[in-house]
């Protein structure tokens, strides 16, 4: 019995060394909330009197005093990890998180809370996002004066995804292979596009874009083709050329592919194939010259599955696949395009408008379904 006595004083006293070393305050709470030790590091602010004199008395109850609510109601209410970020009463900012410490029995034993004021880790974080701004503004205009044309397009981004992108847009500026493009809507599928167009050898000629679910699918085929005059009732008495012909030499980009209905399908595997076009009302085969930029929203390996899509098709023009997160997936471009939009409208309105560090940290932490698609400035500004 003395050597487990011995033992248990050795392993407090280990106990005790740990917790002296900590940096962040450390509770130890009993499953009724009650505090039972603390390590020597605590935050002053959320305790007023000290915290020397809570140990023994339940934290739930002193919460009900007013004092800033611990974790520990939350983590004795859900019985998982639990971290909150909470606004001590001298206004610094407190991050809290609870862990709680089960027994054999799956019986909740203990709650370990460990705080640390972040208030300085805020103010810092603001700071190197304006500084990364500004640093990137700079970039922006040495590459623009590097460059005797300067990009139509400027792509704005920090995140290690985008990069990867850029990166193989730099690749594809050596050939003409067919590019798909998927992502949610929104994401900036058109812009990527353009870049390619613009980094490629074709960036003198032709890049045209259409929207292959926003026509009729009667009209689809006479836009994407062309006719011959007379062809159709309606149709121009000189005839009109279809986007392969305007596009030739140039790029032509095909947003929502998915949407092409099955009947032209055939005619554009022929044109990805052949390298030629038939109008409608013709039967000679016009050649054609076209970097094709295909992008969708939709799942075309499951449409292939259905048999809504062509599987010839989608290998032709899945040639070179490129993925476009969401906003929500790179949240470190998210500071950098607060900061140019802000600028811009300062510049259109005359204004000195800025952002504060709480409204980047909700700006960040907002899903943005179809960010490009709901707002209203022009989004060839950014991506």
């Amino acid at each position: 019995m003395a050597m487990e006595i011995e033992f248990v004083k050795d392993l407090n006293r280990d106990l005790n060394a740990v917790l002296s070393t900590m940096y962040d305050e450390v509770l130890i709470v009993d499953k009724d909330g009650t505090l039972l030790r603390h390590s020597d590091k605590y935050i002053e602010g959320l305790w007023p009197d000290g915290i020397d004199a809570l140990v023994g008395k339940n934290l739930l109850e002193i919460d009900l005093q007013g004092l800033p609510p611990s974790v520990t109601k939350l983590v004795l209410k859900q019985q998982k990890k639990v971290s909150v970020v909470q606004e001590i009463p001298s206004g610094d900012k407190v991050l809290a998180i609870g862990n709680p410490v089960f027994n054999a029995r799956g019986e909740l034993e203990r709650i370990i809370i460990a705080s640390r004021d972040i208030t300085e880790n805020i103010q810092l974080k603001s700071e190197l996002r304006q500084t990364k701004a500004i640093s990137n503004r700079y970039k922006e205009e040495l590459e623009s004066l590097k460059n005797q044309q300067t990009p139509k397009h400027t792509l704005i981004y920090a995140s290690e995804k985008m990069e990867r992108i850029m990166k193989n847009i730099e690749k594809l500026s050596m050939f003409s292979s067919t590019v798909l493009i998927h992502g949610e809507t929104g994401v900036g599928k058109e812009l990527i596009a353009k870049s390619i167009h613009e980094k490629s050898a074709r960036n003198s000629e032709p890049f045209l874009a259409l929207n292959c679910g926003s026509i009729p699918e009667t009209l689809l085929e006479s836009e994407l083709f062309g006719y011959t005059k007379g062809s159709f009732t309606g149709a121009d008495s000189k005839g009109k050329p279809g986007y392969f012909q305007q596009a030739d030499r140039g790029v032509l980009f095909l947003d929502e592919i998915g949407d092409i209905p099955m009947s032209l399908q055939v005619k554009l595997l022929r044109v990805l194939q052949e390298g030629e076009v038939v109008p409608i009302g013709s039967q000679t085969p016009i050649p054609v010259d076209v970097q094709i930029i295909a992008a969708t929203h939709r799942d075309l390996e499951a449409m292939v599955q259905d048999g809504s899509f062509r599987e010839d098709l989608f290998y032709r023009i899945n040639v070179v696949p490129i993925h476009v997160p969401s906003l929500r997936e790179r949240s470190d471009d998210i500071p950098l395009l607060a900061y140019h939009f802000i600028r811009k409208l300062n510049e259109r309105y005359q204004m000195r408008h800025s952002f504060s560090p709480d409204a980047l940290s909700l700006l960040e932490t907002y899903a943005w379904p179809g960010i490009f698609a709901n707002f209203k400035m022009s989004s060839s500004d950014c991506l």
